[in-house]
């Protein structure tokens, strides 16, 4: 029986940090290397980092080979209101566009991460799972011809690596496009 089942094949990938040299940047090799991807979506991060440490209040997720331009970090509007204390004259209001004066590393990588998770004021791990909070889906128009490894690194709000205390753990699904041909 030659019939079509399925336009498109999905695959689960699990990467840790347990016997990386870094907890918060590693990268994971895929075992047979996937061609087509169209689709890659976070279903869970667990990340050992407590906010009191002094670390961050969102871990940034990004993996480079994941890139897209259609994930984006929008930037702040700042306005400065002046006004003389010594006269009654009517405060003045300047727009001077985007928020510059933080100095961001890795602005780029922020900006195009997979997800930001919000970190735990109080646990010592930090566990996102889809079903807790949103979809974390980015779609690929033009396919990703292959992928053979994944660059995982975990930035903090400023756009520095994120302090992490212990073993990073992720799950991911990436789709890829490629028909498939019933065996049964």
């Amino acid at each position: 029986m030659n019939q079509e089942c399925e336009r498109y094949e999905t695959y689960t990938l699990k990467v840790d940090s347990v016997f990386a040299p870094a907890n918060n940047s590693f990268i994971g090799y895929i075992n047979i290397p996937l061609r087509n991807v169209v689709k890659a979506e976070v279903l869970s991060a667990s990340i050992s980092s407590n906010i009191y440490t002094g670390s961050s209040n969102v871990a940034y997720l990004y993996a480079m080979e994941l890139d897209s331009k259609f994930n984006d970090r929008m930037d702040v509007q700042t306005t400065i209101t002046s006004f003389n204390s010594n006269t009654m004259a009517t405060p003045q209001t300047s727009n001077i566009g985007p928020n510059l004066s933080g100095t961001f590393s890795n602005l780029n990588q922020i900006r195009t991460s997979l997800v930001a998770i919000p970190m735990e004021p109080v646990n010592l791990r930090t566990v996102f799972t889809v079903s807790n909070y949103f979809p974390t889906e980015v779609e690929y128009i033009e396919p990703i011809r292959q992928i053979q490894q994944l660059t995982i690194s975990l930035y903090n709000e400023r756009g520095g690596l994120l302090t992490v205390s212990g073993p990073t753990f992720l799950t991911l699904r990436l789709t890829c496009s490629k028909p498939n041909r019933c065996l049964y």
